[in-house]
């Protein structure tokens, strides 16, 4: 019987701070990892700015989350142990969960401020307060949005209450073309908006076992409901509280668009800024510029008109030195959020350990590939890499299957073989179908063989010729398994099949899409297959997911990168492939090639301009590009002729994988883009990517089959 399971699923630069250790001795080796008692009192803290962060309240009896593999659940067991060290940012005295306790907010004036900087006014430092807890910020759908009271305007204009029930998929009334909208449903009675988390909210979405094409059973009546689309969904009014008085503490954030189940909430009024002198506020917690995962420092001001920092450095000495006003970092950085056209608030801590973690160590010798980083390897040169146009890449899933000798689990994931449908052609139509004829007759010669399909739940039942597909799979005993993770919505955007002891990465994903599309496919060597294997039944468990879990699927995650195959895996916030798309990016030293579907990062794009300066020869090969990019790169390249730009939107069918070559020497070709939240674990979805390192004759092969692509599909 089949079954469909909705499981859950260094510090760089000192600046104007000397060395702690000339202030004071280093503690003892037991002590080390303490912050010194005197210097760090922590009071009980409820300012309601941290749990956007995660910080998690007190637990009621009966609110734990149901099981799965959860990479943050407020429900689940809490470590046992915290391991000093991490590997991709290196060692710190302290642990990482002192480390990441944001600085305790100022209180004055009867509010609560957090300390943006330091400015020097009439000869004396004045801390720079912002109102605690206002600012543009990722928040899930699921997790925290669905079920809360929103406010949203009549014929008139008028505010009403509604609960905002979740989102539906509909036709477009001019196109016909499917649409997401929000879901509202009438309130009878007033009702007060409710503190942020601080009670898990209902969870009626997904439930295990229910029919694909069934939506949740909810008791509403349809004349109270009303749809918004999501060109209106800024129109959409969340308010909360920020701390404990009301209504002084109160915000209205506009909802907007959502992208991967979140949206960037958007404060109606900005954040109240006041310069306060920093004597008049005593002691105030801050992060150090450059030296934010140091954790907070104490800052206060000195008789002379100076500013003074006390706190644990990375090497866990303790001291109080001078600095200046530059050397404080704000509480939080703002970023760009492409996927939502605006900027969003990032924890100073949680971005400057993700930029660390997808940023690639440099060991670099005379002769050595562009990749130094000791954590990455590479594939062996006698793997080859396959481009392929339309749905033929499909034919390397069906030769694995077809294999006569080939026993064992089968494990497609995200690889949509939906027949028809708008845009299907008859060779596409004529691909997939031979696929899932092979994964039958799989079935058929191993009886008794695990076998699933992983798909994006949203994604999938969106897709009406998917309700053939499912009883199809469903009477041949194919499980189909929608992944998710509750501390941020799981991005699945991996694509591939196992099949026995054999394993192939691909770009391709849903037919008839990939139709328009040329993609690349790679079979891993046996060892790496066997570890990809391991790694993908971990990655995607079902039930609980345990901190042994969770280490064992580090381990593997850093096994498959020394073997040349990357991931970024959700569950663990490994970005290896981020960390070697840096590696050959910053490590090239006469060529980099950039051939792919985006690129939507403006420091992807400094880096590329940084490479041109440097008398790398850059050619950028994009389909799409975001603004801010595309004027820098275009400025720069009036001054760098080694700096180009082509676009290959004209490309019939137009490059979707996303591949990166340096030097001629070695590349990456897999799915992710060039994207922020692609590129790093910070923002509102953890996107779980696949890809292979090649090396010299890999990457010849490569670029010869690049060659022949553009010379067939690119116009003349």
């Amino acid at each position: 019987m089949s079954s469909i399971n909705p499981t859950g699923g260094a510090g760089a630069g000192k600046v104007g701070l000397p060395d702690l250790r000339k202030a004071e001795a280093p503690p003892a080796p037991t002590e080390a990892a303490k912050p010194p008692e005197a210097e760090t009192p922590k009071p009980a803290k409820k300012e309601v700015a941290s749990t956007f962060e995660g910080t998690k309240p007190a637990k009621a009896p009966g609110t734990e989350l149901r099981p799965g593999p959860l990479s943050k659940n407020p429900g689940a067991p809490k470590p046992t142990r915290e391991r000093p060290e991490d590997p991709l940012v290196g060692t710190f005295a302290a642990s990482r969960t002192t480390r990441a306790t944001p600085p305790s907010p100022v209180e004055h004036e009867g509010k609560k401020w957090d300390v943006a900087g330091i400015v020097m006014k009439d000869g004396e430092p004045h801390a720079q307060l912002q109102e605690a807890g206002v600012q543009p910020r990722y928040m899930p759908m699921v997790e925290v949005l669905k079920g809360r009271v929103v406010e949203f305007p009549d014929d008139k204009g008028v505010l009403e209450k509604y609960r905002l029930i979740g989102t539906r998929q509909t036709k477009d009334s001019e196109t016909g073309k499917p649409t997401e909208v929000l879901v509202l449903h009438k309130l009878a009675d007033s009702a007060e908006p409710v503190p942020l988390r601080t009670q898990q909210p209902a969870r009626g979405y997904p439930i295990r076992n229910r029919p694909l094409s069934a939506a949740p059973a909810v008791n509403l009546s349809k004349d109270k409901e009303v749809l918004v689309p999501m060109s209106a969904a800024d129109k959409v009014l969340f308010t909360f509280n920020t701390g404990d008085r009301t209504p002084s503490d109160r915000h209205t954030y506009s909802l907007g668009v959502m992208r991967y189940d979140s949206f960037l909430l958007t404060p109606q009024e900005p954040a109240q800024t006041k310069y306060v002198p920093l004597e008049s506020l005593g002691k105030v917690e801050a992060r150090l510029s450059g030296r934010e995962m140091e954790g907070v420092y104490t800052l206060e001001a000195t008789a002379n008109g100076g500013i003074q920092a006390s706190g644990m450095d990375k090497d866990g000495h303790t001291g109080t030195s001078a600095i200046q006003p530059s050397a404080v970092a704000g509480r939080y950085v703002l970023v760009p959020a492409p996927d939502f056209g605006g900027v969003v608030a990032l924890d100073a801590f949680n971005f400057a350990e993700a930029k660390a973690r997808a940023t690639a160590a440099t060991h670099a010798t005379e002769g050595s590939r562009p990749i130094s980083d000791p954590l990455i390897g590479t594939l062996p040169t006698t793997v080859r890499a396959q481009v392929d146009r339309g749905t033929a890449s499909l034919q390397h899933i069906k030769k694995l299957l077809d294999d006569p000798k080939a026993t064992g689990p089968v494990t497609l994931f995200n690889v949509d073989l939906g027949i028809g449908g708008k845009g299907a052609t008859e060779e596409g139509n004529n691909h997939a179908q031979a696929v899932l004829d092979s994964l039958v007759a799989y079935r058929t010669r191993n009886p008794d063989a695990p076998m699933q399909v992983i798909a994006d739940e949203r994604m999938w039942n969106n897709r009406e010729m998917n309700k053939d597909l499912t009883t199809r799979l469903q009477d041949a005993g194919i499980d189909i398994v929608f992944p998710r993770s509750t501390a941020k919505p799981r991005i699945n955007h991996s694509k591939g099949a196992c099949v026995g002891e054999r394993v192939v990465l691909t770009t391709a994903a849903v037919v008839p899409k990939t139709t328009t599309k040329s993609d690349i496919t790679t079979e891993l060597p046996p060892e790496a297959a066997g570890l990809y294997r391991d790694y993908l039944s971990l990655t995607f468990k079902t039930g609980e997911f345990t901190s042994a879990d969770k280490e064992k699927l580090e381990s593997l995650v850093a096994g498959l990168a020394k073997h040349g195959v990357v991931a970024n895996d959700p569950m663990t916030k490994i970005p290896m492939v981020a960390r070697a798309m840096d590696g050959l990016i910053t490590g090239a030293t006469r060529s980099l090639r950039f051939l792919g579907s985006e690129l939507k990062d403006v420091d992807t794009a400094q880096k590329f301009i940084d490479q041109a300066k440097a008398g790398v020869q850059v050619l950028i090969q994009y389909r799409e590009i975001d603004p801010q990019s595309e004027s820098m790169l275009k400025a720069a390249m009036k001054d760098l002729p080694h700096l180009k730009l082509e676009k290959v939107d004209d490309w019939k069918p137009y490059p979707h994988f996303n591949a990166l070559i340096a030097d001629d020497s070695q590349a990456y070709v897999g799915t992710a883009y060039l994207w922020p939240n692609q590129l790093s674990m910070a923002h509102h979805g953890l996107s779980h990517e696949s890809g292979v390192v090649l090396g010299e004759d890999s990457v010849k092969d490569l670029l010869r089959q690049f060659d022949d692509l553009e010379a067939k599909t690119r116009p003349a």
